[in-house]
């Protein structure tokens, strides 16, 4: 019975261990900016979008009618503004954690 007793309190030892760790995780994700599956997911944002930006800008040259010329260049223009703010924002970030 002291046994079993022993084990239960050694159990509950280990769940506020686990617990607390957990607790200081999130606080520090909170205050070191973003968690390491959002930083994976701006990671693939981006990727796409440069992907995307490389296509237009390599496809434009190609492209004969003025409209849909115009209409990739505003897409080509708004694609790298996007980048650029996804690559501040990340700036932004990398300097909360230092």
């Amino acid at each position: 019975m002291a046994d079993n007793n022993s084990c239960n309190n050694n159990n509950q030892q280990n769940n506020n261990e686990q617990n607390n760790n957990q607790k200081n995780n999130n606080q520090q994700n909170k205050s070191n900016g973003l968690a390491p599956h959002e930083m994976l997911e701006l990671h693939e944002l981006m990727n796409a979008g440069i992907i995307g930006a490389k296509k237009t800008q390599a496809s434009l040259s190609m492209v004969q009618d003025e409209e849909l010329k115009s209409f990739m260049q505003d897409s080509l223009n708004s694609k790298k503004s996007s980048l650029e703010q996804m690559q501040q924002f990340i700036s932004n970030q990398a300097n909360l954690q230092q």
